[in-house]
């Protein structure tokens, strides 16, 4: 079997979304901190934005069984 190096779909699907989930927490406390609504607006639509690509990779990662969860109960 040959050497592979390098990460997989997987791993690189996965890293994109905790950088993701990483990067909202920053906007997220950039936007209850900012004392001029036209900044916070900026770091709301750019949290929004990444909650919209946390959801995609998500459903990406989830169609394809790489992040399985639980239904509530």
């Amino acid at each position: 079997m040959p050497f592979q190096a390098g990460l997989n779909d997987k791993d690189m699907v996965g890293d994109l979304l905790s950088s993701i989930k990483s990067m909202s927490s920053g906007y997220h406390m950039a936007v209850l901190e900012s004392a001029n609504d036209g900044i916070r607006q900026t770091f709301k639509k750019l949290h929004d934005d990444q909650i919209q690509q946390a959801k995609t990779l998500f459903d990406t990662m989830n169609a394809r069984g790489w992040y399985p969860v639980e239904p509530a109960h």
